[in-house]
């Protein structure tokens, strides 16, 4: 962990997440969109949700948490903040993304967004943990008095999560219509084989199939539907509802 010179240990975003949330995964929507809509691009509206959540990944910010101000940057300059600035910490992704409330406006979403310190290998089916940096940041705005701190606290079952979940199942499910519908046939009835094709490209589309096949559909359906309910967060929930839905056409028969 880095020292500052006061000798108090620096808290900050973990460069490992860094990595992945502002490098690999705005890559790998590029690379899929160029990949799937090179020859034409009238049907690239389909994506749009995909490119926002890629932008959205490239606006988030590194973070060093002092212990007489916070320092910031997306790119290379550091932006220092007290923390009287701050008005609100919380978790907006577990375990990646935490978010800033602060007495201003912040170009483009309003709060700051920000990569989240600890490991790459978050169990998914723990309870939410709180994280050191935001833990550290909760409590500095809390000895400084901030009347208006907003934080996340361990979320718990109730109307607005459930209707997050149906939400998140609903999309998935017309993200999965929408695909079987618009993707050229050549792409959803591509199915590589020996020894024409890369040995783990067979075994992928070997278990794809499996997976989107009668009656092994259903049962991983209700798989991700019993782990949604009984071993996921409330905030977490919202992934194995999305899984879910993308999974309903198929134990429906609409795909």
């Amino acid at each position: 962990m880095p020292v500052n010179t006061s000798g108090e240990s620096v808290l900050r975003s973990a460069p490992g997440k860094l990595f992945l949330a502002r490098a690999w995964l705005p890559f790998l929507v590029a690379a899929g969109v160029v990949g799937v809509f090179w020859d034409s691009w009238r049907g690239i509206w389909i994506v749009s949700l995909l490119i926002l959540v890629a932008v959205f990944h490239l606006t988030l910010a590194e973070v060093k948490a002092e212990p007489n101000a916070l320092c910031y940057r997306r790119l290379a300059k550091w932006t220092s903040i007290s923390y009287e600035q701050i008005l609100g910490c919380g978790i907006a992704w577990d375990p990646f993304i935490g978010f800033l409330k602060l007495d201003r406006f912040v170009f483009p979403w309003g709060r700051l967004y920000f990569v989240l310190d600890g490991s790459l290998y978050e169990n998914a089916f723990r309870q939410q943990a709180r994280f050191e940096l935001e833990r550290y940041i909760t409590d500095r705005v809390r000895e400084i008095g901030s009347p208006q701190l907003v934080t996340t606290g361990q979320p718990q079952w109730g109307q607005r999560q459930l209707l997050k979940c149906l939400a998140a199942g609903f999309v998935g499910m017309l993200v999965s219509l929408l695909l079987a519908l618009l993707l050229p046939p050549e792409l959803t009835q591509f199915h590589p084989t020996e020894p024409d094709w890369p040995r783990w490209l067979v075994v992928y589309d070997q278990a794809r199939r499996f997976v989107f096949g009668w009656p092994w559909n259903l049962a991983v359906f209700a798989l991700l539907i019993l782990v949604m309910a009984y071993r996921s967060s409330p905030r977490r929930a919202w992934v194995f509802a999305f899984m879910a839905g993308a999974l309903l056409p198929s134990v429906l028969g609409w795909s």
